[in-house]
């Protein structure tokens, strides 16, 4: 009988394997596996499927579809599956998958194949930053709960090179609305009435008594490559208009203070250890009013003026944070952002225009992609919880992304805990069905003691996150005839090639992913995300 260390050891294994499930060599690294397939001559697809017995018609004996009667588009010759990783994840199905070939083997004769994903790696578009998630205070409550092998554990399965690598995460300065409870705070708070314009009062020590700065350590330690997206949700109660955390409207008469108080914000944590890489002003600047947590409403004029404020006080502390800007949904693109980047000054100071996938479209961040090309753009906060809604993410990337961020990481049964609202976390029905929640990693509270549990959203962001390198650049790849389909695709700075594609539809089809003169060929599986990793 195994003793209770020995099983506790033997959990932390099983937990690590799950993360790795999809990691490992190329698709062929069996002996096995690659002598069956090396068998197959280059240009005849899977047993059944031959190529040359599809009819031909005219002069050149060209290949006809005898589906549609017309001359099929499908290159002649066949990339070989040597040499490509395959990651799947299936709606429903806390599994990451590594089907083989023949498990992905065409269901009719490849000259029917209608559906061609063209890969054109010499037109290239934005250069990738990453991929990541939360480290707020209900993030790291749920971390906290564990003990400290299992949040370890949990660290190393999100950011880890064995995980999801995650590499770009976010923080808030002070409260945000997914808090353990409802005693919000600022870093430079003051009794009801009063004013601090000296910031006498700030402090970042709530954040390490809550733990907030030793899992930020904990992340980075275990992913040196890390970086850290700081954004504001409630401003000090005092430079609101109505002098409360929430409900109110930046005073602008505030300007320069909240500039220093920014300043003040990212040397504190500099003063931790902790490198702030990006920052945004205020979280969504349009909200405040529908939620009783920390939030403060902005014009664009008034983040304007902060930003040049910043500017000057960067210059000047020989501060390297980059600032982006709006931090907001799509449909505020051309009312917010736009106006701001216009004016050269901000233009700047500018490194990228972050975005929510809350409401608008995602055409709208390309559009404002083409008339300031110059500065990127990125999703910093939305969470994708089903296969089909990472097939949202991939047209969001296929637009200009350069990233995201989920939102939340680590919550409980319920999906926090959080005050959205002011309405508190609510306690029924007790979920159990952990794996199909839409959070990476879920920490019970109904556990004594609690475990991390993994979920289908983690396993479809484990089918391309650890893939996509930073520095990576998108490449052009054209749209399927199919409206529930969804793809993009990358070259690595290490000269591999990753191409992603989501089927949220209800039926399975044949198709052909095409490199120059070759096409490899498979059977693209419903309401799934598949990833495609080609070797240099």
């Amino acid at each position: 009988m195994a003793t209770d260390g020995n099983d506790r050891s033997m959990k932390r294994r099983n937990f690590l394997a799950e993360t790795s499930a999809c990691v490992g060599g190329l698709l062929l690294a069996t002996g096995a596996s690659r002598s069956a397939l090396s068998q197959t001559p280059s240009r005849v697809a899977p047993t059944g499927n031959d190529f040359n017995a599809c009819p031909v018609a005219g002069p050149s004996r060209q290949v006809m579809n005898p589906r549609t009667k017309e001359l099929s588009h499908l290159p002649p010759h066949r990339l070989s599956w040597d040499g490509v990783e395959v990651r799947m994840a299936v709606q429903d199905d806390a599994r990451c998958q590594r089907p083989s070939p023949q498990e992905l083997a065409l269901k009719s004769p490849e000259c029917n194949i209608v559906e061609i994903l063209n890969l054109d790696e010499k037109t290239t578009f934005q250069e990738m930053l990453g991929f990541g998630g939360t480290i707020i205070d209900s993030d790291v409550w749920n971390l906290t709960r564990l003990t400290p092998q299992k949040r370890h554990d949990a660290i190393v399965a999100l950011a880890g090179k064995d995980g999801l690598g995650f590499n770009l995460m976010r923080i808030g300065f002070g409260s945000t609305d997914w808090n353990r409870d409802f005693n919000f705070y600022t870093y430079c708070d003051v009794p009801q009435g009063q004013t601090d314009p000296m910031l006498t009062h700030f402090s970042v020590q709530k954040d390490i008594d809550h733990g907030i700065i030793d899992v930020v350590r904990e992340f980075r330690a275990v992913n040196p490559d890390l970086h850290i997206l700081a954004s504001v949700w409630g401003v000090p109660a005092w430079m609101t208009s109505n002098h409360q955390i929430m409900h109110g409207f930046f005073n602008s008469e505030f300007t320069e203070v909240y500039a220093d108080y920014l300043v003040k914000s990212i040397q504190a944590y500099a003063a931790l250890g902790i490198p702030i890489q990006y920052l945004t002003v205020q979280n969504e600047p349009a909200t405040g009013g529908d939620r009783a947590t920390p939030a403060a409403m902005w014009t664009w004029e008034q983040e304007r003026d902060v930003l040049l404020a910043l500017g000057q006080r960067f210059a000047a502390n020989r501060i390297d944070t980059k600032l982006w800007l709006m931090d907001h949904n799509f449909d505020m693109a051309q009312n917010f952002a736009k106006p701001l980047l216009d004016d050269p000054r901000v233009k700047r100071l500018t490194h990228m225009v972050a975005f929510h996938d809350y409401r608008g479209r995602p055409e709208e961040m390309a559009l404002l992609g083409r008339q300031h090309p110059d500065v990127p753009a990125v999703l910093s906060e939305r969470g994708y919880g089903r296969i089909s809604e990472l097939g949202r993410l991939m047209d969001i990337l296929a637009n200009g992304a350069t990233g995201q961020i989920s939102w939340t990481t680590v919550t409980d049964e319920w999906g926090g805990p959080d005050q959205f609202l002011g309405r508190g976390q609510p306690r029924e029905p007790v979920r159990i069905d952990y794996e199909k929640m839409a959070h990476t990693i879920v920490v019970p509270q109904g556990e004594d003691p609690p475990s991390a549990h993994l979920t289908v959203a983690y396993r479809g962001y484990q089918t391309f996150s650890p893939l996509i390198q930073r520095g990576a650049r998108r490449i052009a790849s054209n749209p399927l005839t199919r409206l529930n389909t969804s793809n993009a695709a990358f070259r690595n700075p290490d000269g591999s090639v990753v191409a992603v594609l989501v089927n949220s539809g209800n039926e399975g089809f044949d198709l052909a992913v095409q490199r120059g003169a070759a096409a490899l060929v498979f059977n693209m599986p419903s309401h799934a995300i598949l990833s495609l990793r080609f070797r240099a």
